[in-house]
């Protein structure tokens, strides 16, 4: 639409002038201008959805004309950018047009240029510009639409939704907005705001160079110092980051985009958000740089001083300092600060010559201060906890405070406190100040840190220029078997042959990791034949892959290469990218075409633009790497989250949502600012990418989507011990599969069965829920009343008197899938949103996401045992009755019934030293798992024949084990406890916390337990082929076990394993693995048994002490035997004795070399040291030679795994990669420990035997050392 300014004021002539030169004017498209089309003054451009106008203005008092872009809507002209605004129009002869450069240009009525987008080399007749609807002027190229030129990306005083500001640390360029010199001069004035990189990002005002407002560390959804900001996923501030190009910027986006919102820096340097009120009644005024009035001041109260708001007078000293000057600071000039009232003992100790002085002096701690705004130049560290950050800045006499938020993660600073707030209102966080030890006692708040002496080791990021073997040019090339390396030696790209395949690939591997580690392929669906292949820049500028007939395998294929103008070049990321010689430009990159492997700095998302996704696709196989059946990528309906996907439409796992910091759906993800995931949104391009980087990039990190569809996190070990999984997409096991328990059915891990109904609902068909095939699902108990209301056809019939529906609240829950974002900013704003709609069954609210509703089935539910989120269903109201009454019957029955086994278990059997289980001996633990059945005396007595010795199957020092069989046909293993054996109760008591938590196909599964008066017993499955023992060390039996079936066995139980240490919710260390604990079902998969001695670790807890060390004397490790301390390295130690056990059909523990006094241990590595480690194998495997290099590598890893100092045994993950050779080159292992057989008889602990038994895995201890 073009339009003319209308002047209320102009004489006719001039008007009638004016009108004239309007129609002789070539007529132009309402939004655009083009080479023969541009606009005079006083036209107008009007963009397409009639949002924005650009066209000539004067602002108030002034006769100066410039061209400007003003709301079309707004009753008041809101000028939100200026082209010419030092150098304005003194007349009305101004026009905007396109020259013959291609650039678009201001120039007044003698032809003088007084403005230009100054853009280079665009071809002739090849741009066009444009008004967007989002207030946005673009200069595009009209034959690929590439963005020459953008007002966005120039900005003035006016930052508007989906601009950006912030900078290309690469290129050094910055986007920052700037004030108008006056209200009436839109010139460059003194203010300009934009974001700082130093550190975390934060907003900041600059009066010039001084420093003159702040708004404190970004925490992935909010400024942390800006008391009132609102921000949640699609409803607010985000931050953009793009490691490629090394720029990071700041934009914003509302939820509501009818009312229009922008924030302006004005002529006096405040920041402030308006929104214009759609009544008529102007701008209205939500936030400003002033709300705090004279506290937004920056450094307000000067040096280790504080602002309140609140106070009288706002400023003054934090704890421990007092003011510099007692008679400024009475006259109320703060600015000089305060001043430490003692010093600190390091700094004493650092500047003191004889040591001696301060010997009988404390230590210095930390005051914590709530809810303030932390000061200037924070240094963001790694460590992950608040008590990781204070031990951190508390080794350090150069740290003076530390601030730890979830989404930055730890802050220290290392210099003056500057610009410090304190907040009311639960804004702002805690901040930890430095003081003497004297300070603390005052203020009785000494912390318990112990003081350390460290270095802080700053990481600098280098840019390096490229070397000649990092690239590829029209006359560089490289032939197989040639490589290119990165510029840090990080990566290699070349030739390769996956696995057992001969054909050749070109791709990218990491360079210092042994054996090759492929992430990247370029031919993986067109593989070489022979080694003729040439990877070379081709003619027309494209990377091509060539075969020895000069056939195009593979390309780049970009067009429109400039000629002679493109080279390839391998980046220190991993990422392989061709650029334009002539200006750097990116025209493709490997990273945008990735195969099965995720890097630091990747992105994975979509542009909903152009429909171009970025997904990850699993190989074939382990040896095929052409394109296999599964995706994973982002999904971007509504809310982000991650999708694992089958044969290109069939869900195969989900993250859950986003909540600008994890994925709420894996409990166990850590993500803080600059060390983990984040998500990219750009909606200029209407783009979501994910990305993930980490602090510690000395450390190889990845993610993998694998043929079988599990995506796994894995980290190289530095000591040489290969890759260690940190992180899969199966850690809870079947309940990652997605719907595994059907509509509005919820999967918790720790559950028996796994599946279960939500409440309200029951399973669809009984009779298939019954087998265990949980796909159909639950349907509703009672049906809604909003729902009856809407089916009934009389408005005043039978359902008058029925009472509304409600919500159950289900805690820590994974939502369901397709939730549906809505904009209520609590959680009671959210049920009333849900509430009002008949059509929402179920909503949830996280305070980084929002408000999330559910209108369709609730499918893909899981219940976790850590914090998550609240998942409210809705319910008739009967059901929420039902509810009440439930709570009501369950404390009476837990309160009045004397016989009650399960309120025994209450009030005796958890009753645990608290020193021992720290984090898990609560009293609830049953609440935790309902499904922990609770089983009768005279039950248990029927089943087992009154415990008769006919079905008795072993025992042990703490009582027997039977077997039993229930009336239903289900048969079970009882262990039975000896009437008064102390000891035996402690285990017992260990043993229902620790199994009851876990379940994996490796272990045993414990159905229940019975305590009733002296009478304490646990049931398990029952297993009918006993224990590993009774086959491996029965020359009859053990034949039945060829080498298949013993690796099946070995990989079994170190899975088993791996779980324990690292996938289940709990970190367990077994402390009792041997051949008699290691039981095996019909099939003779094995199932590790016997947790009475387990231990349960914290999540940073890597080593433990005891004084009572249970056991088995030839499975311990020599650190637990001796010293009593234990780790998950102890349990490697007794899976090596096993292997090695199972490898050679020996027994360890009498095993005795009788020339040589050589235990089990002692003769593998002598065998191995005299290169005759065949001997070691059982003849019985011997039989087919092709399995002999397989065996001989479990020896191998069977040897690391019993080395002598725990610090040289791999990991259960390390060791487990080995086994299944994904770990290729296996490191020389060192002596083992208890070589000589001898070594244990001389303990100085007394050693009390029992006889050795197999029963069914039920937790009887071979050997005590007291």
């Amino acid at each position: 639409m073009i339009s003319t300014s209308r002047m209320d004021k102009a004489p006719l002539p001039f008007l009638l002038f004016s009108l004239i030169l309007l129609l002789s004017c070539t007529a132009i498209d309402g939004n655009t201008i083009t080479p023969t089309q541009f606009i005079r003054d006083p036209q107008t451009l009007t963009s397409s959805g009639e949002i924005y106008k650009l066209g000539f203005f004067s602002p108030a008092n002034s006769t100066n004309r410039y061209v400007g872009i003003w709301y079309n809507k707004v009753s008041v002209q809101t000028i939100v950018w200026v082209a010419n605004r030092d150098n304005p129009l003194k007349d009305f002869s101004g026009v905007l047009r396109i020259a013959k450069d291609g650039n678009l240009v201001l120039l007044d009525g003698g032809g003088i240029v007084l403005w230009t987008t100054n853009v280079s080399n665009i071809p002739v007749n090849n741009s066009i510009a444009e008004l967007l609807d989002s207030g946005n002027f673009v200069l595009q190229q009209v034959s690929d639409k590439r963005i020459l030129w953008q007002s966005f990306e120039e900005p003035m005083d006016t930052f508007l939704p989906t601009m950006k500001v912030g900078a290309n640390i690469r290129t050094g360029k910055t986007i920052v907005i700037t004030s108008w010199k006056a209200e009436s001069n839109p010139s460059t004035g003194n203010f300009f705001s934009g974001l700082e990189l130093i550190g975390t990002p934060q907003i900041v005002i600059w009066n010039g160079s001084q420093r003159h407002w702040r708004s404190g560390p970004w925490n992935n959804r909010i400024f942390i110092g800006v008391s009132t900001m609102y921000s949640v996923y699609l409803d607010g501030f985000y931050i953009i980051r793009d490691a490629l190009e090394d720029a990071v910027y700041m934009t914003f986006n509302y939820f509501n985009q009818s009312s229009f919102t922008r924030y302006v820096l004005d002529h006096s340097g405040e920041l402030f958000g308006e929104r214009w009120d759609e009544g008529g009644n102007g701008w209205y005024r939500f936030f400003s740089t002033r709300d705090n009035d004279d506290c937004d001041a920056y450094g307000k109260c000067g040096p280790f001083g504080t602002c309140n708001i609140l106070d009288s007078p706002i400023c003054s000293c934090l704890r421990g300092f007092k003011p510099k000057s007692e008679d400024e600071w009475s006259k109320g000039n703060w600015s000089g600060g305060c001043v430490r009232k003692t010093e600190l003992q390091c700094e004493r100790n650092r500047n003191s010559t004889i040591s001696i002085s301060n010997a009988g002096e404390k230590e210095d701690g930390f005051l914590k201060l709530e809810m303030m705004k932390v000061p200037d130049f924070a240094y963001w560290t790694a460590p992950k906890s608040v008590k990781e950050c204070g031990q951190e800045c508390l080794k350090n006499c150069s740290c003076l405070a530390y601030s730890y938020d979830n989404g930055v993660g730890c802050m220290i600073w290392g210099q003056t406190l500057v610009d410090i707030q304190k907040f009311s209102k639960g804004a702002g966080v805690d901040l930890h100040i430095r003081v003497a030890h004297s300070e603390l006692v005052m203020n009785k708040a000494l912390l318990p840190f112990s003081l350390f002496s460290l270095t802080l080791l700053l990481s600098l990021y280098k840019h390096c220029s490229a070397i000649d073997n990092t690239t590829v040019t029209l006359t560089q090339y490289i032939t197989d078997p040639k490589t290119v390396t990165s510029s840090g030696e990080k990566f290699k790209l070349g030739f390769f042959s996956p696995g057992n395949s001969t054909n050749r690939y070109v791709g990218i591997w990491s360079n210092k990791v042994p054996g090759q580690t492929i992430v990247w392929v370029a031919n993986r669906n067109n593989p070489l034949k022979d080694s003729s292949g040439v990877l070379r820049i081709a003619n027309n500028g494209n990377l091509v892959v060539l075969d020895g007939r000069g056939v195009v395998l593979w390309t780049t294929n970009v067009s429109n290469i400039a000629s002679s103008n493109s080279t390839a070049e391998l980046l220190d990321s991993g990422n392989l990218v061709l650029r334009q010689v002539s200006d750097q430009r990116v025209l493709w990159q490997s990273f945008e075409d990735p195969t099965d492997t995720f890097l630091p700095t990747m992105m994975i998302g979509a542009n909903r633009r152009t429909g171009k996704t970025r997904q990850l696709t699993s190989w074939n196989s382990k040896s095929d790497p052409s394109t296999g059946i599964f995706t994973a990528g982002i999904e971007l309906t509504n809310i982000p989250q991650a999708v694992i996907w089958n044969n290109g439409s069939q869900r195969h796992w989900r993250s859950g949502p986003w909540n600008n910091r994890i994925f709420i759906g894996i409990p166990t993800l850590y993500s803080v600012y600059l060390d983990g995931f984040y998500i990219d949104r750009d909606a200029l391009e209407d783009t979501v990418y994910m990305t993930f980087n980490y602090f510690n990039r000395s450390s190889f990190s990845r993610y993998v989507l694998n043929h079988r569809g599990e995506l796994i996190g894995q980290r190289w070990d530095e000591g040489g011990n290969g890759w260690y999984q940190f992180w899969s997409t199966k850690d809870n096991d079947e309940c990652d599969v997605y719907s595994k328990c059907g509509p509005y059915g919820s999967c918790n891990i720790l559950d028996s069965p796994i599946c279960s109904c939500l409440r309200g609902f029951t399973p669809k068909s009984d009779d298939e829920w019954s087998e265990g095939n949980w796909s159909g699902g639950c349907v509703r108990k009672t049906e809604l009343q909003c729902q009856k209301n809407k089916n009934s056809t009389s408005s005043s019939g039978s359902n008058e008197a029925e009472k509304p529906d409600g919500f159950l609240k289900l805690e820590n829950m994974k939502v369901p899938d397709f939730a549906y974002w809505k904009p209520p900013k609590d959680v009671k704003e959210c049920e009333q949103e849900c509430l009002k709609n008949c059509s929402c069954l179920a909503y949830s609210y996280d305070s980084g996401v929002g408000c999330m509703i559910w209108g369709r089935t609730l499918v893909d539910i899981q219940k976790f045992s850590k914090a998550v989120v609240d998942l409210h269903i809705r319910v008739a109201h009967s059901e929420l009755g039902m509810l009440e009454l439930i709570f009501i019957l369950k404390f009476l029955w837990i309160a009045f019934s004397q016989d009650s086994c399960k309120k025994e278990m209450e009030i005796s059997l958890f009753n645990i030293d608290n020193n021992v289980y720290e984090e898990s001996s609560d009293s609830n633990m049953l609440g935790d798992n309902p499904d922990l059945k609770i089983f009768k005396f005279e039950q248990l007595a029927v089943a087992t024949n009154h415990f008769g010795g006919a079905s008795k199957l072993g025992e042990g020092g703490f009582g027997s084990v039977y077997k039993g069989k229930f009336t239903d046909g289900q048969e079970i293993a009882v262990k039975r406890l000896s009437k008064g054996s102390g000891q035996g109760l402690e285990e017992f008591k260990n043993e229902v916390l620790v199994i009851s938590k876990l379940q994996h196909r490796n272990l045993v599964r414990l159905f229940g337990c019975c305590v009733e008066g002296e009478e304490k017993m646990l049931i398990y499955e029952y297993m009918p082929n006993k224990s590993l023992d009774a086959f491996l060390f029965d020359s009859t039996k053990r034949a039945l076990l060829d080498w298949n079936k013993r690796f099946q066995i070995i990989e079994g139980i170190s899975r088993g394993i791996l779980y324990l240490h690292r996938d289940s919710r709990l970190r367990v260390i077994h402390r009792d693995l041997k051949a008699s604990n290691i039981l095996l079902d019909e099939e003779l998969n094995p199932k590790i048994s016997d947790f009475g001695m387990a231990r349960i670790f914290g999540g940073n807890e890597m080593q433990a002490n005891t004084k009572r060390v249970v056991g088995t004397y030839g499975y311990m490790s020599p650190e637990y035997a001796m010293e009593g301390r234990f780790s998950e390295k102890s349990d490697v130690f007794s899976f090596g004795v096993l292997l090695l056990e199972i490898v050679s059909g020996r027994r360890n523990s009498s095993f005795y070399h009788h020339e040589l006094s050589l235990s089990l241990l002692g003769y593998a590595w002598q065998l191995w040291s005299e290169n005759k480690t065949k001997s070691l194998i059982d003849p019985m495997l011997l039989s087919k030679p092709f399995f002999e290099l397989e065996i001989l590598r479990c020896i191998h890893v069977g040897l690391l795994c019993v080395q002598e100092f725990a610090k040289d045994r791999p990991t259960i993950s390390i060791t487990l990669s080995m086994l299944t050779s994904e770990i290729t080159t296996l490191p020389t292992p060192k002596q083992p420990a208890f070589v000589v057989k001898g070594v244990s008889s001389d303990s100085n602990s007394s050693q009390k035997r029992h006889k050795s038994g197999s029963v069914n895995n039920v937790t009887i201890t071979n050997l005590e050392s007291r």
